[in-house]
């Protein structure tokens, strides 16, 4: 099944007409994308992953969905691109790769977040075993570790997120297309789990 790799480059006019201030709005534009109903029986994650990613000096919003964008009106639609998502790219072994994620172990039935540099660290190198690759650690760089926070439906909401990058082997490829494809870990719908992938060149 094809998948769809968009991009929304977050120039000062969506910002402004779209009323982008948090992970929330950023949230309702990526869903404004796409029609309503997203339900599928294929397997594949239904509702869009995506990151806000900085790239020669300008923000952009990458969403990776199992359905094209809707056509749209306004303003996003003069700073939005799609291509069908490249599948092929996911015969490699080895990739450069970045991502947002939300670190949380369970404790007493309860999910706490993961808050600490080696915590995380020992808990992606966990995750990734899960996902079919494992990671140098030599080259794992804990970019930034951070709350993120905003309003739902008048309720304060806060995730722990912390942004990794760093150099990974494929152990086993059924399991990295599908975490590339459908995401890692929790809180996906606000910009957390989307695996961004540069294969590398091995002399």
């Amino acid at each position: 099944m094809a998948h769809y790799l968009t991009q929304i480059l977050l120039a000062p006019e969506v910002i402004y007409k779209e009323r982008i201030t948090d992970t929330y709005s950023l949230h309702r534009v990526v869903y404004d994308q796409f029609d309503r109903d997203l339900e599928n029986n294929t397997g594949s994650r239904a509702f869009p992953l995506w990151d806000v990613v900085y790239s020669q000096k300008q923000r952009k919003l990458i969403i990776m969905s199992a359905s094209a964008p809707r056509e749209v009106t306004g303003i996003v639609k003069n700073y939005r691109s799609t291509i069908v998502f490249p599948e092929n790219i996911l015969k490699q072994n080895y990739y450069n790769f970045a991502l947002t994620v939300n670190p949380t172990k369970k404790k007493d039935e309860r999910v706490i977040p993961i808050k600490d540099r080696e915590s995380i660290r020992e808990w992606f190198l966990k995750v990734s075993a899960k996902n079919g690759f494992e990671v140098d650690s030599q080259y794992l760089e804990i970019e930034k570790i951070y709350a993120d926070i905003f309003v739902k439906s008048n309720h304060k909401v806060t995730i722990n997120k912390a942004r990794i990058k760093g150099s990974l082997k494929v152990t086993n490829q059924e399991l990295f297309s599908k975490a590339v494809l459908n995401g890692i870990g929790r809180e996906k719908s606000f910009g957390c789990g989307l695996l961004q992938i540069v294969p590398k060149i091995t002399a």
